[in-house]
């Protein structure tokens, strides 16, 4: 079972094919986090992205930004788990817990009006996609001397063009990239059902991504395999190599069977 993800306009578009990761890699990922909390907190998102690269089969050779590779494990996380996170909060006003149901949504939002060249000063420059935010250089694959029709893709051309721009014509490129480029927004706003007041959950932080790979703790998870062991006919193996959604089903079939049979006893 494969899920096929496009994002991007024109030059710089990506495309992957995702592989739902399985019950064993969960619980490496549970395992790892914890026993190195800190250091994950810092670079978590790098590290379980690497980990996880075996489920993601790459069309080409991408230089991915974090926002990418968050956006990707977000994606990695519906088809392996489920479309929707139950996220526990506190309040940041009435201090009152509470919980709330947030849908794994496409966070990227591509341009409305995408346009792949610009023309500046008798040259024109071919636009692809960064995902970046940093030097517009990146944003710029090729360009054109329309007087003379040569055109080259070095990067050096590039920059150096853009930087004997004046401050008027800078600006001018900045607001065509702005315009073009995808973005990626994970903020999440949400009101308290108590106090009504509003505040953010960092959908992006990498604390938040890494708590949302498994609905489980390290320690339900252990005492699902063992139940589900010794309750049923499933090995350690056949277990491991469950789907965590897929797990998560027979849990919910094996504890009916146990109440009927808690009923048939009584």
């Amino acid at each position: 079972m494969f899920k096929t993800i496009k994002y991007g306009s024109g030059y710089g578009q990506r495309e992957f094919d995702l592989e739902p990761y399985k019950s064993w890699q969960e619980r490496e990922i549970l395992l790892a986090s914890s026993l190195n909390e800190d250091e994950f907190l810092i670079s978590g998102i790098d590290k379980i992205f690497e980990y996880l690269k075996t489920n993601i089969i790459f069309k080409n050779d991408y230089k991915l930004t974090k926002n990418e590779k968050i956006y990707i494990l977000y994606m990695l996380r519906s088809i392996s788990v489920s479309e929707s996170i139950n996220s526990k909060n506190i309040c940041p006003e009435c201090k009152k817990p509470f919980d709330l149901e947030l849908p794994i949504e496409n966070f990227v939002k591509m341009p409305e009006n995408f346009q792949n060249s610009f023309e500046l000063n008798d040259y024109t420059l071919y636009y692809k996609d960064s995902f970046e935010d940093n030097e517009i250089e990146n944003y710029f694959f090729k360009i054109k001397n329309n007087i003379n029709s040569i055109e080259t893709s070095n990067e050096k051309d590039i920059e150096n063009f853009i930087n004997e721009l004046n401050i008027e014509e800078e600006i001018i490129l900045k607001s065509f990239v702005e315009q073009n480029k995808t973005k990626f927004e994970f903020a999440s706003i949400k009101k308290c059902p108590y106090c009504k007041s509003e505040f953010k959950i960092p959908m992006d932080s990498d604390s938040f991504v890494i708590s949302i790979l498994s609905e489980d703790s390290l320690i339900s998870l252990y005492k699902t395999i063992s139940n589900m062991i010794f309750h049923s006919n499933y090995s350690k193996t056949d277990i491991d190599n469950m789907i965590p959604f897929e797990r998560g089903i027979f849990v919910s079939l094996l504890d009916a069977n146990l109440k009927e049979l808690r009923e048939v006893k009584k």
